[in-house]
């Protein structure tokens, strides 16, 4: 099996980054760090090591005996811990099937009367304070469940730029060597942070201009994409790259739908820069001109995006405005409106 980074790890075994992290703190599995490559990997002996762990967790053993057996080899430890959990669940069932029978009693009880007097009856209040509440977790674990999601959630929701980051390093990263994916990834990562500066300047949200602009020219620059038609497709790299960046966000999980049809609408008319859209669209295209302009600044700035530029220029008093050549160019796609990146 090759090695396989933490994003397919992820997907494979439905297990979450942030849980592969902590089994990895706890001595549970380990990874390795592949020469040339920017993120940790996992072998097969990780990967079967991971599976044991979900099987376990799924018995509900505590992470802590997991430890202990699977780094043990004496099968006497695993007897131990499996004798100590089928007693715990015949405790749970007992207590369950008490709980049961006390629950038919008033069942039975509301179908005759209409007062709940079991409630008032000693004998009931004695089954029930005997019942050992710490060997019923059943609700319990379920509610840990929900607040450690929840809280995971949160944490998601928190860092959700940090998280596209991570997505994005890994689909280029690999192949960064390669002259056009490195200037590819430099170029999404200077319009992203052309974005964040902008949003604050205008008031507008600063986190959403970051992930369009992490992902504004997805698809030209998307690494090992089989649909990828250069000569055909960059004309409309923009609305293809749209595309590409609602599946990613759809998986990932971390916009709101509204979110990602911001975003996405950002990215698809980054490309018509002679057109006027809504304030976050005008943003990226803005960002994308400023960052392109700013990377090599004794490049000239192409004809139809002077305008755009010298109102940047004048925003943030960054120096004097070109002057217009009112090239051919410019001129046939202010009369047709053609998108040009």
């Amino acid at each position: 099996m090759e090695l396989q980074t933490i994003t397919q790890v992820t997907k494979q075994l439905s297990i979450t980054k942030r849980t592969l992290q902590h089994y990895e703190q706890l001595g549970l599995i380990t990874s390795t760090k592949k020469e040339g490559y920017a993120y940790r990997v996992y072998d097969a002996a990780a990967i079967i090591r991971i599976r044991q762990i979900q099987i376990l967790r799924k018995l509900r053993i505590p992470l802590k005996q997991i430890a202990e057996v699977l780094q043990s080899d004496n099968t006497t430890d695993a007897l131990k811990m499996f004798e100590s959990k089928l007693g715990e669940i015949d405790d749970e069932v007992n207590a369950l099937s008490t709980i049961r029978g006390v629950i038919e009693s008033f069942i039975k009880q509301l179908s005759i009367n209409t007062k709940l007097e079991l409630l008032d009856d000693e004998s009931v209040l004695k089954i029930v304070n005997s019942i050992k509440l710490s060997k019923t977790k059943f609700n319990e674990e379920k509610e840990l469940i929900l607040m450690e999601s929840l809280n995971q959630a949160k944490e998601v929701l928190a860092n959700r730029v940090e998280v596209l980051r991570n997505y994005i390093d890994e689909l280029f990263l690999s192949k960064i060597q390669q002259p056009e994916i490195h200037l590819a990834y430099a170029h999404l990562q200077n319009v992203s942070l052309a974005s964040v500066i902008i949003a604050k300047k205008r008031g507008l949200d600063a986190e959403l201009a970051a992930m369009a602009g992490m992902m504004h020219d997805i698809y030209s620059f998307f690494p090992g994409d089989p649909s990828h038609n250069e000569e055909t497709d960059n004309k409309d790299h923009a609305g293809l790259g749209s595309v590409i960046a609602r599946r990613i966000l759809n998986e990932l999980k971390i916009t709101t739908q509204e979110e990602t049809d911001i975003i996405c609408s950002g990215i698809n008319r980054h490309s018509s820069k002679l057109r006027f859209h809504s304030s976050f669209d005008e943003l990226i295209k803005d960002a994308d001109v400023l960052a392109t302009s700013l990377s090599n600044p004794t490049e000239s700035v192409e004809c139809y995006k002077i305008d755009r530029y010298n109102e940047l220029m004048a925003e943030f008093n960054m120096g004097s405005i070109i002057t217009h050549r009112h090239c051919g160019q410019c001129n046939i796609a202010k009369r047709n409106e053609i998108k040009l990146c």
